[in-house]
């Protein structure tokens, strides 16, 4: 069965009408067992996973039920796309030195964009998104501990592949118990290295970065690590499988001739605020997540249930982007709920209305909120309202 058109550029998720609580908003566990939890279940949405260390990217398993749709990686710099594409679809690959980064921020829809556009087949299009699977797969069910966060009814549309978790992760076991072993002495996919001693790396690892790379031609060893590259990236460069290079570069920084960066370039941590988007399209809400993640905002999705107040009560986000049509229904709308909350009436409130018409100060000064936003939603007017809006309430003034 062919999967079902959309329009290129449409983010494609969908929110099923499913609104009970979502277990373990932010908690710590151990992510297998989380996952053969919410599968046993046959519970639909997303499953965000998150290291310990607050610098690495999340990961995040898509499930419907008792079955994984899809499983990817935060990739604001397209190194793990770019490596994924390198191994087995380099036709849809930009040109040298382009980068990824805005395919990467949605790699489903990008992937599903380019068969559209006749660039893969359908064969290439579901064996790419479950090769992307069972690779994100393999950094999160090695994970002895991290931060946990399910989603309910978010999921990828249309769907292309469903798969069994044995079905995937039975034939990674190996590679699973081998990343367990790196990622207890601190080695991830997403570290970023730079080079020390360019010349003495040349000379005591150029046979055997060769050896495991299949990118034909001489290696400029200076431009391999421009940029601070993460392992996905070098592995990207060199046409070579991740796990090898991993090995390699961590030999070289025990020899003293790379180090480790401490704070990956490529992680964006929350410094710039938390910024929560009630609104019932999960569209929008995935709009404003690729807006904003990117440039250090970390972005909490609800749509209007009874958990919203209780989760902002908690988060205590620095903004609010709310559906206009939520803030003033029913005899008492969201906003004014809000406005009547001693937590938080402070928070900056901004309407995000279909419209730009006559009566959005009326239903702004209604809901009593700060601004409005036109859907939909034009990225640089989005950026530009957050950052001024969150530049003038710090966390301490929300607290």
């Amino acid at each position: 069965m062919e999967p079902s058109s959309s329009q290129p550029g449409q983010a494609l998720h969908r929110r099923s009408p499913r609104t009970s609580q979502s277990p373990g908003i932010g908690r710590v566990a151990a992510p297998t067992r989380v996952l053969h939890s919410l599968l046993t279940q046959s519970l639909t949405g997303r499953l965000q996973i998150s290291h310990l260390s607050q610098s690495l990217p999340n990961w995040s398993i898509y499930l419907a039920q008792g079955e994984i749709q899809f499983a990817t990686g935060d990739d604001s710099r397209g190194d793990r796309l770019a490596y994924l594409l390198q191994r087995s679809c380099r036709q849809i690959l930009p040109p040298s030195g382009k980068p990824l980064r805005k395919a990467a921020r949605a790699p489903y829809d990008y992937l599903h964009h380019c068969w559209k556009q006749e660039k893969i087949t359908l064969q290439e299009l579901r064996s790419l998104l479950r090769s992307s699977s069972q690779e994100a797969l393999v950094h999160c069910l090695a994970m002895a501990q991290g931060r946990v966060q399910f989603e309910r009814g978010v999921m990828p549309t249309p769907t292309l592949i469903s798969s069994d978790l044995d079905e995937l992760a039975t034939p990674l076991e190996a590679h699973i118990g081998q990343w367990q072993s790196l990622s207890q002495k601190r080695i991830y996919p997403y570290g970023r290295i730079s080079l020390l001693r360019g010349s003495r790396f040349a000379e005591q690892f150029g046979g055997p970065i060769q050896a495991i790379s299949r990118r034909q031609g001489l290696l400029d060893w200076q431009s391999l690590f421009a940029g601070q590259p993460s392992l996905y990236g070098i592995a990207a460069q060199l046409n070579a499988d991740l796990l090898p290079v991993a090995r390699l570069m961590n030999q070289a920084v025990k020899l003293g001739y790379l180090r480790w960066q401490t704070q990956p370039a490529a992680v964006q941590s929350p410094s710039q605020g938390i910024v929560a988007c009630l609104d019932s399209s999960n569209a929008v809400q995935q709009q404003v997540r690729q807006s904003l993640e990117p440039l250090g905002y970390r972005v909490i999705g609800l749509s209007h249930s009874q958990q919203a107040l209780s989760i902002l009560v908690k988060e205590r986000p620095n903004l609010i982007l709310m559906d206009g049509a939520l803030a003033v229904e029913e005899e008492k709308g969201l906003g004014h709920l809000l406005r009547e909350s001693t937590l938080l009436r402070h928070i900056p409130l901004i309407l995000l209305t279909p419209h730009d018409s006559l009566i959005n100060p009326m239903r702004t000064k209604a809901a009593g909120a700060q601004a409005w936003i036109v859907k939909p939603l034009e990225e640089a007017s989005l950026v530009k309202a957050v950052k001024r809006w969150t530049a003038l309430r710090s966390p301490s003034q929300v607290a």
